[in-house]
């Protein structure tokens, strides 16, 4: 009797857990057309990417389950339900034939030819980076009709009833904090004095939790933080930095991007702050060290307000 194990994976939180079911309903039923094959363990993997062997409890136990002898065969779906990173599928067999296991599919009716593992391992990589084209080709589109492809950001809200993706609004009461920042940035306070005030006043940080200086001036190579945030000044900057993943660990690492890469687009409906703080908030200062005032003329020292409700930060 050949002692099998099946395995099923999905990549994206969209679906369910009703893949992962049918995927494993239609294991067992090729198993069990096969002469002289027992099922003996099912693992899964939900939502999970296929872009790395990382991060997937379901295939290590399976691997490692394999290494002490348990299995003659594992079974998935297709050969992209353990991965699409050519590299990684042709080790993973490369593991198990050493182990004298056998992996099969059910997309190619048995056993996956070696041949076959390096042609469809190129198949699945060639798809994601594809995705990953496509995707990207679909947020410029965003940028480019104003909307923001990407999470929540402190003083908007999303606009759930939309059909266009991205929209956002600016929500009034954490515009009425961003605004308050900037003047008192601009006016000479230290953004570590800015945050034990709003944290002494119980005011909710941009995580739902208490506010920190990494919050107001977030990375000076990357130009992020509140105070480096151009949305508020009604302009949104999109691809200032790329993720990619180290094949160490499997966790994504973020890369700037050359200014020149960047794109922008102005939505002056979405500026709750008239312009930026000359030079963003600077590099990170020592706990207690005071912010120097905005290089501003001696006639505009302090924010203003616009007709409108808007701060000016002239």
């Amino acid at each position: 009797m050949r002692r099998v194990a099946l395995y099923a994976r999905y990549s994206s939180d969209l679906q369910d857990d009703r893949s992962i079911v049918d995927q494993v309903g239609l294991l067992r039923s090729f198993a069990s057309r096969q002469q002289g094959w027992e099922v003996v363990a099912e693992r899964h993997d939900a939502a999970r990417s296929g872009a790395s062997l990382h991060n997937r409890p379901g295939l290590r136990a399976l691997m490692e389950e394999a290494e002490a002898g348990r299995y003659n065969i594992v079974l998935a779906e297709s050969l992209d339900r353990f991965g699409r990173d050519i590299g990684d599928v042709a080790n993973l067999h490369k593991q198990l034939t050493y182990r004298g296991v056998e992996l099969h599919t059910v997309a190619d009716g048995g056993e996956v030819p070696r041949l076959m593992v390096g042609i469809k391992g190129a198949i699945a990589e060639f798809y994601l980076a594809d995705l990953a084209a496509k995707t990207r080709r679909g947020q410029v589109g965003r940028v480019k009709a104003g909307r923001i492809p990407g999470g929540r950001c402190f003083g908007y809200d999303v606009v759930r009833d939309s059909d266009e993706g991205g929209r956002r609004v600016i929500n009034e009461a954490e515009a009425a904090i961003v605004r308050r920042i900037y003047g008192e940035y601009v006016a000479g306070r230290s953004p570590l004095r800015i945050v034990e005030a709003l944290n002494a006043e119980g005011i909710r940080g941009p995580r739902v939790g208490p506010w920190n200086t990494s919050s107001l001036i977030g990375s000076a190579k990357r130009k992020n933080g509140l105070l480096n945030n151009s949305l508020y000044c009604g302009r949104i900057t999109y691809n200032r930095q790329r993720f990619i993943k180290d094949p160490a660990t499997g966790k994504r690492q973020a890369r700037a991007n050359a200014p020149s890469e960047w794109l922008t687009q102005d939505v002056p409906e979405l500026a709750i702050v008239q312009t930026e703080v000359e030079g963003g908030a600077g590099p990170p200062r020592r706990p207690g060290t005071r912010a120097p005032p905005a290089r501003a003329p001696a006639s505009a020292q302090a924010p203003s307000l616009r007709s409108d409700g808007v701060r000016r930060v002239r």
